[in-house]
């Protein structure tokens, strides 16, 4: 299996699930067929890894409008001759 191609990403401020600590963490728009965010992150704290469903962020905007965010930046990369100036 190959390795997905990144193809954007941008930080977002999370929270660990085990020891609380409040970080920096990046989401990787990758390239599996299809562009998909992708959350993983190892706490710099305790070294736990955080994944998707665990992914906690300090002051999130509605979950919709983050869905809402994830797919604009997709629909930007499948169709990047829709993109104004």
């Amino acid at each position: 299996m190959k390795t997905p191609k990144i193809l954007r990403t941008y930080s977002e401020t999370i929270i660990c699930p085990e020891c609380e600590l409040q970080q920096s963490a990046t989401v990787e728009i990758v390239d599996v067929g299809i562009p998909m965010p992708s959350c993983v992150h190892t706490c710099t704290g305790c070294g736990y890894v955080i994944m998707e469903s665990e992914w906690n962020e300090v002051n999130p905007q509605t979950k919709c409008t983050a869905i809402d965010e994830d797919l604009g930046i997709i629909d930007e990369l499948l169709n990047p001759q829709t993109q104004t100036k």
